[in-house]
């Protein structure tokens, strides 16, 4: 399983050029079927939209792909 501290210092830096606050980092499943849930907000207004949401995603799956943790 993969470490949630290095998760998170990848992730962080990518939500925050999104202009998103990283809420939590946090692995699903088991070894199996591992799922990564990332939570982040905007910190304005504590919410995140679809658009948000989408460009953070596609972010995410460019740098874990490269990254391959």
């Amino acid at each position: 399983m993969a470490d949630i501290a290095q998760l998170t210092r990848l992730i962080e830096p990518a939500a925050a050029a999104e202009g998103l606050a990283l809420v939590r980092v946090k692995m699903l499943g088991g070894t199996s079927d591992p799922t990564l849930q990332v939570m982040a907000e905007r910190p304005e207004t504590p919410q995140l939209s679809l658009e948000d949401c989408a460009r953070l995603s596609r972010r995410l799956s460019e740098l874990l792909d490269e990254a391959d943790p």
